[in-house]
């Protein structure tokens, strides 16, 4: 998957983070329809809108458990703060970016784990373009297996570079 698609992603969890799940679901036509017209309008196309609408609606309840609308308030969490040889690795606009897909549902902290672990072994500096590659690989590649999975299989990761 292209990183455009988890771009969509964080659009769709900052646009709709406050909407309950119930009026989510059931959204109307007309704004689903304006929502796909302007992202189309910021040049992504149709399969990567759809790719991403999908991932969305089907991880919903799992998201909807880390941020609950109705009360406008997140659980308390602690933030996962790099140590000094990871901040040498990875970029502080790729870090950015992790944090605010984690505190937007979007991964989950075994996936933040798994995705600084990943980002050090590439053995090069991360920047954004390849937190967000590495963040699509984690989410669309095994979004139905757990962290521990993921890291027994070091020769697919190794695949994707």
């Amino acid at each position: 998957m292209d990183h455009r698609v988890i771009d969509i992603l964080v659009y769709l969890a900052n646009q709709l983070r406050e909407v309950s799940i119930e009026n989510l679901s059931g959204a109307d036509q007309d704004d689903m329809e304006m929502l796909i017209s302007s992202l189309q309008k910021e040049g992504y196309s149709p399969a990567e809108i759809d790719s991403a609408l999908n991932w969305f609606f089907e991880n919903e309840e799992k998201r909807s458990q880390l941020y609950d609308p109705r009360i406008h308030v997140q659980p308390t969490k602690t933030i996962r703060i790099l140590h000094p040889i990871e901040k040498i690795i990875i970029k502080p606009e790729a870090y950015g970016f992790l944090l605010q897909a984690h505190q937007l549902g979007l991964i989950r902290d075994e996936q933040l784990e798994l995705i600084i672990e990943r980002a050090l072994l590439t053995g090069w500096e991360v920047d954004l373009n390849i937190i967000k590659a590495l963040t699509s690989f984690i989410i669309f590649s095994y979004a139905s297996k757990d962290a521990n999975e993921i890291v027994n299989k070091q020769g697919a990761f190794r695949a994707f570079f």
